[in-house]
């Protein structure tokens, strides 16, 4: 248990930590991308005036190295003309101070804000250097479209948030490409299909209605499968598409982005254009980057599920744990089990069976769809059974088409996906928790590894369960004979005088007495008593039914309390008990003695109070039975 949990806490801390790394890797990636895909010298300079990273335009323009660039100067002349960091993109056409920043004349500069790493907060300039004004204002534009990325990276990295964050990359799409319409929709592994999340632009709600059909040709399928961006020029004639999606609201061009983890499928971008129009290269280079910004997003808010996820298991486990170790009773053990199991693993039936003789004994279930209970039924454990790959092998067993593979289970129609988890104590398999759905395909390996981790809870707590039970159980038995002692005689007595009170049924008991039993003992000493007692217990064990049940009430005296029993009917036995003890001969060595024993009869009345009263009418008519001289059976009358 200790190992499993271990590895699960591992596991859930380590997928934490990854993701952590994640957001610092890629702030550094993110702004290095945008950093060098920009056309003029451009550098990330941070709050204390350290370089972030610089490209190599900016390198070239002041005729340094990477390693040797400083940026004192840079860093006290933005203190001094703009305080703090920057909160929205500058465009400055004027710099007094060109010289100590060592720039010709003519430049502008272009700042915006940035987020770095551990929160810490810096800007990314950029250098122009263009005598012709509108060859500047075109390259502006178009460096640009990269800055507002660096404000966008901000968001993909601090929110948590992911259709917040997805419906900001849809509006930002639209002011760095003229498309009418931006839509980006997260990839439904199960349907195989797209489905709509952020919408951007014109026809929102027409474009949010849309719903793909499972298999259905789209162009977010298209650039999914060959995992790159796919440019429709005209949609009219394009066999990407479906011909219900060729003229849909009166999309002319179109251009999709994929959205992957590795092999994983996230989404898809689409920018849709009511005109024909035709992407740049430049235009491409700037889809990936937002690609990649899209694709990490959803990626983060797939990994902090899975991470919660985890901490919820654990969490649940945790309580689970606790609920199931918080009573040492086999059926409320059960009970819990059954109950917590349905936050671990959502089932529509389950059942705990123990292992009895290379047999499988159902002590409890829960969920049992044709209103059945199986509770104490017996099935054979053999290669037909899914339950001997548990058993025998001491491994999970999950069936996803439990019809067809194991027939046995024809007679349960309603299992078509079965799950079994050996429970294993000390060592030895002890039974197995089974798991059971109605559809096929129903639980994942994921679960298996979840509900193997709740059965170690469960072993343990069965195990403790069953031990105290087995420990009770002795404290309630007579160390010589194996029947009832005293307390556990008056436990039993008790709970079945309650319930013939309260039920108004018949409760007879016999109180027994073995003759002359004190001469036994002088006469051939405590071994030979102990003989007669043991011999005489066989005697009533052999008469009585299952449901009756004996105890030895002290020394040689015993009761047999009978449910559903007359007077009549407990006289009757008691004389087959006499005549066969009467029967019986005890050998003590080199003599023998033939033994008899007396009896008292009662029945419960109405106005018996508690057990005690009906065992002291039966002790009366014990010792009338033992004053007419014993080896007799006697009903307890008023007289008595």
């Amino acid at each position: 248990m200790n190992d499993t949990y271990s590895t699960m806490k591992h596991s859930v801390e380590r997928t934490i930590v990854l993701i952590l790394e994640e957001n610092l890797l890629s702030c550094n990636e993110h702004l290095l991308t945008v950093v060098k895909a920009l056309k003029h010298p451009a550098v990330v300079v941070s709050e204390d005036s350290s370089i972030e990273c610089l490209n190599e335009r900016f390198c070239d323009y002041f005729g340094i190295v990477p390693e040797e660039a400083r940026m004192n100067r840079i860093g006290s002349l933005m203190e001094q003309h703009f305080g703090n960091c920057p909160e929205d993109i500058l465009f400055l056409s004027r710099i007094d101070d060109q010289k100590e920043l060592s720039l010709r004349e003519g430049i502008d500069l272009v700042i915006t804000p940035v987020s770095l790493e551990c929160e810490r907060r810096g800007f990314l300039m950029v250098i122009y250097h263009i005598p012709d004004e509108n060859h500047k204002r075109s390259l502006v534009e178009e460096d640009t479209r990269y800055l507002i990325l660096g404000s966008l990276m901000e968001t993909v990295l601090k929110s948590t948030n992911m259709e917040e964050v997805l419906q900001n990359i849809a509006e930002v799409l639209l002011s760095v490409i003229p498309a009418e319409t931006s839509i980006i929709s997260l990839w439904d592994e199960e349907s195989k299909r797209p489905v709509r999340v952020a919408v951007a632009g014109e026809d929102q709600e027409e474009h949010r209605k849309v719903v793909f059909d499972p298999g259905e040709a789209t162009l977010g399928r298209k650039a999914l499968q060959d995992q790159e961006i796919v440019f429709v020029e005209s949609t009219e004639n394009s066999e990407v598409l479906s011909d219900r999606l060729r003229n849909l609201l009166g999309v002319k061009t179109a251009v999709a982005v994929p959205l992957t983890a590795g092999d994983v499928r996230l989404g898809v971008i689409v920018l849709a254009f009511k005109r024909p129009y035709e992407l740049s290269d430049s235009e491409r280079e700037l889809l990936e980057i937002i690609g990649r910004y899209a694709s990490y997003s959803i990626d983060k808010t797939r990994l902090l599920d899975e991470a919660k996820k985890k901490f919820d298991i654990v969490e649940t486990l945790m309580k689970s744990a606790a609920s199931l170790t918080s009573t040492l009773s086999t059926e409320r053990v059960v009970s819990n089990v059954l109950e917590e199991l349905q936050h671990v693993v959502p089932y529509c039936s389950a059942g705990i069976e123990l292992l009895e003789s290379e047999k499988l004994r159902m002590i409890g279930g829960k969920g049992w769809p044709d209103g059945k209970d199986y509770t104490g039924t017996v099935f054979d454990l053999n290669e037909e059974s899914p339950a001997w790959v548990v058993v025998k092998e001491r491994r999970p067993n999950l069936v996803l088409d439990a019809q067809e593979r194991y027939p046995v289970l024809r007679k349960f129609p309603f299992i078509r996906s079965w799950l079994g988890i050996p429970l294993v104590a000390e060592g030895e398999v002890i039974g197995l928790l089974v798991i059971d759905s109605d559809k096929e395909k129903a639980f994942t390996e994921e679960q298996v590894e979840i509900t193997s981790a709740f059965t170690n809870f469960v072993s343990i707590a069965l195990h403790n369960s069953m031990l105290h039970e087995q420990l009770r159980e002795l404290s309630r038995r007579d160390y010589l004979t194996g029947v009832l002692n005293r307390r556990g005689l008056f436990e039993v007595a008790e709970r079945e005088f309650e319930r013939c009170k309260r039920y108004n049924c018949v409760f007879s008991l016999v109180m027994i007495d073995i003759d002359g039993f004190k001469k036994i003992n002088d006469s051939f000493g405590h071994e030979a008593g102990d003989k007669v007692i043991k011999e005489v217990t066989q005697i009533c064990r052999k008469i009585t039914r299952s449901v009756d049940m004996i105890g030895r009430y002290g020394g040689d005296e015993f009761v047999v309390l009978l449910p559903e029993t007359s007077l009549e009917g407990a006289k009757s036995l008691a004389e087959r008990m006499r005549q066969k003890i009467e029967e019986l001969e005890v050998v003590f060595e080199k003599s023998s003695s033939h033994i008899t024993s007396s009896f008292g009869i009662a029945q419960r009345e109405a106005s018996d109070m508690d057990v005690e009263d009906t065992i002291r009418r039966a002790d009366k008519a014990l010792y009338v039975a033992k004053r007419r001289g014993g080896n007799r059976a006697e009903l307890w009358t008023p007289e008595s």
